[in-house]
C-alpha cells in the first residue's frame, strides 16, 4: 500500500486544529504508543484531535486514500485496538471534557476523557456513572465494549446508562444517536464496540453514590486457597444487588503493609464493594471481612474515587498484556480446583486469575436491549498475563492459554468482548451469540459497509 502523497499530507495538517504527528518527527514513538507494551505497530499518521472537526477530517483523508482508521480513546485496550500498522490512528485524548448538568444530573463526556475523570466530577455531587475498577481506563471503550465493574450489579452495566452519543460516520458525517434517533446505530454502540463510527461525545444518566462507600479487599495466604474459594462460591450465592465480589489469586505485593513473611508470595484476595450506605455496607460484607485468617485487612468506609483507583499502581502502561477471559453462569469445581492448582505456578509476579461477580441489575435487562451480551453470565473469569521483559512472552503467554484450556472445556461458551485479546478473533461472534452478531452485521452494513472502522474487535457487515 503505497504511502499517502505528501502534498495530501500537508493539506491535512493545514485542516487540523491539532497536530498531526508523522513518522519522522522526534515525538512519533511516543504519539504511537498504547497501553500495551506487547502492541508495537508503526502507522502512517497519528492525528492528535482537538475536536469533532478534526475527526472529520482524519476520516475523509483515511476514505480518500484508502487508510485503515485505528481510534484510540483512552488507549487501555488490551487487544492494543489504538493504533494500527500503515493507518491513520485518530487519538482522542484531547477531548477530555467532562460537564454535568445539574438539573437533568445527566454527564457528557468526551472520549478521551477516563475513569477518573468522571468520578472527579460526579463524585461532587454525590453522583456516579457505573463503570469499571481502574481508574485510567476510557470511558468511550468501555462503553462500547458493556462496561463491568464495582456497580454492575445494583446499577447495571456503562452501556445501560448511556442516553445519547454523538457519532462521526464512516461518511465523515455527524449524527445523534439515541432510543429515538438513529436507533439500531444507538442499539449497536451499547456493547458493539468500535465497530459503527467514531464517538465524539456521550452522555451518561448517572445514579446515587458517595462520596463513601464500604469496600476494600482482604488477602489470604495461598495455602487457604481452596477455603477461600469454596467462601467465595457460598457467599456470591447469597449476596446482595448492592455487592461486587471478587477473588483473586496474586502475588502479595513487596510492600510494608504486608508482613514480611508473606511479601512476594502468593495470596488470594477477597475484594469487594458495598453500593450504598456504607453504615449498612459494613454490616452485610461481616461475613467476608470476618472470614478466615487473612494476613492484611484492608475493607473500611472510604471515598468511592479512592477506591476506584486503588488498583491504579498495578496497571500503569508499559507492560506486557496477555489476558484470556470467559463467562460463567455456574462455577464448576473444574475451574476453582485449576486456580488453587496454579496459585504457585504464576510465571510473573505482576499477573493474577481473578473470578467477578457478576448477575444482579445487568441480568434484569432483556438478553437483546442492547448489543451486550452476557447477561446471563453469574460470574466473568479472567487470566491477566502481565509481565515486563520480552524474552519472557513465551512462557507467560503459554501459561495463560495451557490454564484457559484447562478451564474452557467445563463453561459454556461466551466471553466479555473487552477481554478479548488481539489473537482471539475467532471468539467475536461467541462474544455477543448468532442472534446479537448477525443483527450487528446488518447494523455495520447499515453505517459503514466498507469496514472502514476494523481496527477493533472487528464485525464485518452483513454484505461482506
Amino acid at each position: 500500500m503505497a504511502d499517502p502523497p505528501a502534498p495530501a499530507v500537508d493539506e491535512l495538517a493545514d485542516d487540523l486544529r491539532g497536530r498531526l504527528v508523522r513518522p519522522t518527527d522526534p515525538d512519533y514513538d511516543q504519539a504511537r504508543s498504547v497501553w500495551n507494551g506487547m502492541i508495537d505497530q508503526r502507522p502512517d499518521l497519528v492525528v492528535e484531535a482537538t475536536g469533532t472537526a478534526d475527526v472529520i477530517a482524519a476520516v475523509e483523508f483515511a476514505r480518500e486514500h484508502q487508510r485503515p482508521v485505528a481510534v484510540r480513546g483512552g488507549g487501555h485496550s488490551v487487544a492494543g485496538d489504538g493504533t494500527t500498522d500503515d493507518g491513520i490512528v485518530i487519538d482522542l485524548g484531547a477531548l477530555d471534557e467532562v460537564r454535568l448538568d445539574p438539573e437533568t444530573e445527566r454527564v457528557h463526556v468526551g472520549p478521551g476523557a477516563t475513569l477518573g475523570d468522571v468520578d472527579h466530577e460526579t463524585q461532587a455531587f454525590s453522583l456516579a456513572v457505573p463503570s469499571g475498577v481502574v481508574s485510567m481506563t476510557g470511558m468511550a471503550g468501555l462503553t462500547l465494549g458493556g462496561g463491568v465493574g464495582w456497580l454492575m450489579r445494583e446499577h447495571g452495566l456503562t452501556c445501560d446508562h448511556l442516553a445519547e452519543a454523538h457519532v462521526v460516520t464512516a461518511e465523515g458525517e455527524l449524527v445523534r444517536a439515541s432510543e429515538d434517533e438513529n436507533a439500531d446505530l444507538f442499539w449497536a454502540l451499547q456493547g458493539g464496540g468500535g465497530n459503527f463510527g467514531i464517538v465524539t461525545r456521550f452522555t451518561y444518566d448517572t445514579v446515587e453514590l458517595g462520596p463513601t462507600v464500604y469496600a476494600g479487599a482482604n488477602l489470604h495466604p495461598a495455602r487457604d486457597a481452596g477455603e477461600v474459594l469454596d467462601f467465595y462460591e457460598e457467599w456470591t450465592a447469597r449476596a446482595p444487588t448492592e455487592v461486587v465480589t471478587a477473588a483473586i489469586v496474586k502475588t502479595a505485593p513487596e510492600t510494608s503493609e504486608i508482613p514480611a513473611e508473606h511479601r512476594g508470595e502468593p495470596v488470594v484476595a477477597l475484594a469487594a464493594c458495598y453500593a450504598g450506605d456504607p453504615d449498612r455496607g459494613r454490616k452485610v460484607l461481616e461475613p467476608l471481612t470476618s472470614f478466615g485468617d487473612p494476613i492484611h485487612e484492608d475493607v473500611r468506609e472510604r471515598p468511592f474515587t479512592e477506591w476506584q483507583s486503588s488498583s491504579d499502581d498495578a496497571w500503569q502502561a508499559g507492560y506486557r498484556d496477555y489476558w484470556k477471559s470467559c463467562y460463567l453462569d455456574e462455577l464448576p469445581d473444574e475451574v476453582l480446583e485449576a486456580m488453587v492448582e496454579r496459585v504457585h505456578e504464576m510465571p510473573s509476579t505482576i499477573m493474577d486469575v481473578k473470578l467477578e461477580h457478576a448477575g444482579g441489575a445487568m441480568a434484569e435487562v432483556d438478553e437483546h436491549a442492547s448489543a451486550f451480551s452476557g447477561r446471563w453470565a453469574e460470574h466473568i473469569f479472567k487470566i491477566n498475563g502481565r509481565w515486563e521483559d520480552p524474552a519472557e512472552d513465551e512462557a507467560n503467554i503459554a501459561w495463560v492459554r495451557e490454564l484457559f484450556e484447562d478451564v474452557a472445556e467445563h463453561v459454556r461458551e461466551g466471553v466479555y468482548v473487552n477481554y478479548l485479546a488481539r489473537d482471539d478473533q475467532d471468539r467475536i461472534e461467541a462474544a455477543y451469540g448468532k442472534q446479537t452478531y448477525e443483527r450487528l452485521r446488518q447494523v455495520k452494513a447499515n453505517w459503514d459497509p466498507d469496514n472502514r472502522f476494523s481496527v477493533n474487535q472487528n464485525i464485518r457487515p452483513a454484505s461482506d
